[in-house]
């Protein structure tokens, strides 16, 4: 972790490090994440601050995303403090927040409450579309990201195990390796993991970048398959060793048991033509 910025971290990017916090201790509840001290970890400040939801529209979207995961009917109140409340939706203060409040108001995806002593927000019809909206464009998803460590000896763990698992399974599988690829690859990763259906997350070598993007994604609310090789689950972080990891041996072992975990939890993909 690059610590030698001095104070840029706690001042420029404080309240996307809240952000994600917040955002991956509330998500627990649905599925297990990995804890935020070992997602910063294994990152610089650079990664998490491109990772970040950095727009208004993104930043709201959080927001809305917050108040449908407190929502349990249609026409429910939900009510927000904006003092402890403003990191959900990425904001820098309460004040801030009441501006992304008042921003899905004025798009018509909820009605807020301002007059009581903390403000209350009922999605509305509009709101919830435009959440399933975003959640269809993501399960019509035909990818998914691979996040593995790029070195020879495991490359034919990818090419005969990883990769014709995932195409078996009708997705098509998405490597992004840095030695293959002009720009930022940073940028890169982000994009392809918010565009996949779900990452496939190989921890076999421990490398930082792998347990990076799989925290990543389970921030999203994106499913993660674990798998390692058996001789190095051992040494697998204590954050992430107690999920349901693919323990394979041989690439033949790894295809077969993640083409038969990727049926089974995401099911088939686009691409399978013929589903047997």
């Amino acid at each position: 972790m690059t610590m030698d910025r001095g104070a840029r971290p706690a001042v420029k990017i404080a309240y996307l490090i809240s952000g994600h916090t917040r955002e991956q201790f509330e998500r627990r509840e649905a599925e297990p994440s990995i804890g935020l001290a070992q997602f910063l970890e294994f990152a610089d400040f650079d990664r998490v601050e491109v990772s970040s939801p950095r727009t208004i529209p993104e930043r709201a979207a959080k927001l809305l995303q917050a108040i449908k995961r407190r929502t349990h009917y249609f026409g429910e109140t939900v009510p927000l403090k904006p003092e402890t409340d403003y990191t959900l939706a990425y904001a820098r203060n309460s004040n801030e927040f009441m501006s992304f409040a008042r921003y899905i108001r004025d798009r018509g995806w909820a009605v807020l409450d301002i007059d009581s002593f903390s403000p209350n927000f009922t999605l509305t019809a509009a709101g919830f579309a435009e959440i399933e909206g975003r959640d269809r464009a993501r399960t019509e998803s035909d990818q998914a990201f691979v996040a593995r460590y790029f070195d020879a000896s495991l490359d034919d763990a990818y090419e005969q195990g990883i990769k014709p698992a995932i195409e078996d399974s009708g997705f098509l599988p998405i490597p992004v390796n840095a030695r293959e690829y002009n720009g930022d690859i940073v940028d890169q990763i982000m994009v392809e993991i918010r565009k996949s259906r779900f990452v496939v997350a190989d921890t076999t070598g421990h490398r930082g970048g792998v347990y990076f993007e799989a925290g990543f994604a389970l921030g999203l609310g994106i499913e993660v398959i674990f798998s390692c090789k058996k001789d190095h689950f051992d040494k697998s972080h204590f954050d992430v060793n107690h999920m349901n990891h693919i323990i394979w041996q041989t690439s033949d072992d790894l295809r077969t048991q993640l083409a038969r975990r990727v049926q089974r939890t995401i099911g088939f993909g686009p691409k399978k033509a013929t589903r047997t």
